[in-house]
């Protein structure tokens, strides 16, 4: 578990920005990808490169997985 409230020092811009990498609950994109995955949707509305990407397809795998 871990404080929402963090924040780290982006290396290239110097800005703080919170940590979003701990999470207690998934994401809607998550929710979103993992749904899709249930229903044999394979197509990941995000633009690719993106946080929202990236969880929308882990929830997609997870739920292949399942």
């Amino acid at each position: 578990m871990t404080d929402k409230n963090w924040k780290i020092t982006d290396l290239f811009t110097g800005e703080e920005k919170p940590v979003e990498i701990f999470r207690n609950e998934p994401t809607q994109e998550w929710i979103e990808g993992w749904n899709a995955g249930m229903n044999g949707d394979d197509r990941n509305p995000y633009e690719p490169g993106c946080v929202q990407h990236g969880d929308w397809q882990e929830g997609h795998d997870d739920a292949e997985m399942d």
